[in-house]
């Protein structure tokens, strides 16, 4: 069974934009459907 695990590092994001962090740590659903698809 293939696992894969994703979100933020452990730390306190005080102001931020959601998209731009999104972006920046692989979260977006069209960067996930892509490592899904990577791994199958």
């Amino acid at each position: 069974m293939k696992v894969l695990n994703f979100g933020l590092p452990k730390k306190f994001y005080d102001h931020y934009d959601y998209s731009k962090l999104a972006q920046e740590h692989h979260l977006t659903a069209e960067q996930i459907a892509e490592d899904i698809i990577k791994i199958l």
